[in-house]
């Protein structure tokens, strides 16, 4: 069971957080 936030992002988190987790990505 993968709960790496950078490899899976739960549907539930809002919207703001999983952009913040895409930026940090992309950095």
């Amino acid at each position: 069971m993968d709960l790496n936030p950078q490899k899976v992002i739960p549907a539930a988190l809002p919207v703001s957080l999983k952009d913040a987790i895409v930026k940090s990505n992309k950095q």
